[in-house]
């Protein structure tokens, strides 16, 4: 009954064993790749987020350019508008140059301000200079020989309706943006001081218009410099004269390329050549709305930027084209980025690596629980079983060695009982023939030593019941103190069918060489266990030593497992020594003999728990030692050392 239940717990223990294997050794294939997806899409949203940060900040890079174009652009306007008021303030007071507008003498004119205005050239880059009459009419360009048009841009206009200076950006008739400054002129400036130049526009004859101007291209140059920014004009060709426009450029010695785009032409750039990416964006301007763009302009990297060119009516003449170089920032963009992905790819690997270990050493860890668990149930099972026939045995073997006393005193009872009633009774010759035949002189020698035989046999089995039990001791939670080579002789009991004779080898001899050595506090089941191991694993390396060899080359060497045992020099450790004559290891099994799983065994073959495991319980469980010494052709032996204390 005992037997169907262990079995019947054994099996169904090995079924769900494969299950949990399966399990504890998928663990890294099951957690890495969805830990690796995890970590590229972590590093994915990592690049992507620097990417669209460096995004930004170049976004932000181009809109200050733009407003820093802007904004000095106004500001140099500004300051040539100051610059042209000063000089315009001198002039306005010089009675000569006032007597010489009302008589309308130009040579009189020339000759006190041509000085004046090449200074105004060279030191302020004014570029236009004008004497109007009241009427607007064009008395005198020093800039050029072309008088007598009337003159209706905005700014003589807005100075004609308010009595005040005007001032502002506006397209001249070549082509070219000029910022001008209008004086309206009376005769009574002379005598006015600043504050009061235009404090009432009633008094004083209007004598005229002073106006000076300063081309845009000089100030798109001074913004240049400042901002190290390229600028392009690129103006409408609605608002142009072709022949006007071409004849300035030849005087200027400049090409003239009116068709180079559909609808614009550019009046003025910072650079020898325009890329050929701005030349598509300038032709495609009135069809595609365009702010930003970055090319690859001679190895440079360059943000192109583009903002309306506007007039003092907010009219938009063309477009300002800046070209700002961002090399350093891209260049700086890539090696952030290339860094992020060096140092997400590094961490990324470091963190696999160590999930990789830290999973492998689950793994293990996890194997050796389950291969502990499944040698634990085995000789738990075995245990059990063991103690179940121990305990069957007991009762019958109790049984008979506990009649066997009764026999033997009944028995003697009766032969004396015999022998005095032949001595004092007279039989018939029958009866005492009967007796002669059966000898009773023979069966009371005999039987007596028959029953001895019998009391010898059931002490035997009285020993091997209690070798089984003190074998399948269970352990407990603490250590207890235990005799060792009880533990050695009951694992030998349960071996001892493997050590007989058989068809392909004679008996395996064991030669014990038991020390005197106290009992150890220890858990005896575990060790046991390891008793188990190395002498199955013994037997096994002394049946494959034994292949293809005849009973007589056997004998020449007989098989033989040498256990000895004593007390170290210092007395503070037990040593334990199992050793085999067989074949031996080599150098290479030898360093792996006690990893998780190895065996040099076919499947099927072998018995015990695994030297993995039998380490583990001696290190591990006992704070002890196990070593493994073989030489190929010599043997193989196992030491143990177990602490005392």
């Amino acid at each position: 009954m005992m037997n169907d239940q262990n079995s019947k717990m054994v099996k169904l223990f090995m079924r769900q064993m494969p299950i949990f294997r399966d399990r504890y050794q998928n663990i890294r294939a099951a957690i890495l790749p969805p830990l690796v997806i995890a970590i590229l899409l972590l590093q994915t949203l990592f690049i992507v987020v620097v990417w669209r940060n460096q995004q930004k900040e170049r976004s932000a890079i181009a809109e200050t350019t733009v407003q820093r174009v802007r904004d000095l652009l106004q500001e140099e306007m500004e300051r040539d508008i100051a610059k042209m008021s000063t000089a315009m303030e001198v002039i306005v007071r010089d009675a000569k140059l006032i007597d010489a507008l009302i008589a309308k003498d130009r040579s009189a004119l020339i000759e006190q301000v041509q000085p004046l205005f090449q200074q105004f050239r060279d030191r302020h880059q004014i570029t236009h200079f004008y004497f109007h009459q009241p009427d607007r009419i064009n008395f005198l360009r020093l800039h050029k020989p072309r008088k007598g048009d009337l003159i209706d841009r905005v700014t003589i206009q807005t100075a004609e309706r308010t009595g005040r200076s005007s001032a502002g950006l506006e397209q001249g008739p070549t082509g070219n943006p000029v910022l001008r400054l209008v004086y309206p002129w009376r005769s009574d400036f002379a005598e006015k001081s600043t504050a009061d130049l235009f404090a009432d526009t009633s008094t004083g004859e209007l004598i005229g218009y002073l106006e000076l101007g300063i081309e845009l291209e000089d100030i798109a140059r001074r913004v240049r410099n400042i901002l190290d920014v390229e600028l392009i004009l690129a103006v409408d060709k609605v608002y142009l004269d072709r022949q006007r426009w071409a004849n300035r450029n030849k005087k200027l010695g400049r090409q003239s390329n009116w068709d180079e785009f559909t609808n614009y032409v550019i009046i003025d750039k910072t650079m020898f050549e325009i890329p050929m990416d701005i030349s598509e964006a300038i032709e495609k301007l009135d069809n595609t709305e365009i702010e930003k763009k970055e090319i690859n302009n001679e190895g440079k990297i360059q943000q192109v930027l583009f903002f309306p060119l506007e007039d003092i009516n907010n009219r938009s003449l063309g477009y300002v084209i800046a070209m700002k170089d961002i090399s350093i920032n891209t260049q700086q963009t890539r090696e952030n980025i290339r860094l992020t992905v060096f140092f997400t790819i590094a961490i990324g690997t470091i963190l696999l690596g160590l999930f990789y270990v830290f999973l492998g050493r689950v793994e293990k860890k996890l194997q050796s629980t389950q291969a502990q668990l499944v040698q634990t149930e085995k000789m738990s099972s075995l245990g059990q079983l063991v103690a179940g026939i121990a305990h069957e045995i007991n009762n019958p073997i109790g049984f008979i060695g506990g009649n066997i006393n009764a026999a033997r005193e009944n028995l003697h009872d009766l032969l004396v009982g015999l022998s005095f009633y032949r001595e004092h009774a007279s039989l018939p010759d029958e009866i005492a023939e009967e007796v002669e035949n059966l000898d009773l002189e023979f069966v009371a020698e005999d039987f007596p030593k028959l029953l001895t035989s019998m009391q010898s046999g059931c002490d035997r089995i009285v020993n091997i019941s209690t070798s089984l039990r003190t074998f399948s001791r269970r352990d407990t939670s603490k250590k207890n103190k235990f005799n060792l080579h009880e533990g050695i002789d009951s694992t030998l009991l349960i071996c001892k069918y493997r050590l007989k004779a058989n068809e392909q080898r004679p008996a395996i001899k064991i030669v014990k060489r038991y020390g005197d050595i106290p009992e150890v506090k220890c858990y005896p089941g575990q060790l046991n266990q390891v008793f188990m191991n190395l002498l199955a694993n013994a037997i096994d390396a002394l049946e494959e030593s034994n292949v293809g060899k005849t009973f007589a080359e056997i004998d020449a060497n007989p098989n033989q497992i040498t256990i000895s045992t004593k007390l170290s020099d210092d007395r503070q450790t037990v040593i334990i020594r199992i050793a085999d004559n067989g074949m031996g290891m080599a150098q290479e099994v030898q360093s792996k003999i006690f990893e998780q799983g190895f065996t040099t065994k076919e499947v099927g073959k072998g018995t015990g728990l695994g030297m993995a495991i039998a380490r583990q319980i001696v290190t591990e469980k006992h704070n002890g030692a196990i070593a493994c010494i073989s030489t190929i052709g010599m043997g193989t032996q196992f030491e143990i050392c177990l602490p005392l204390a």
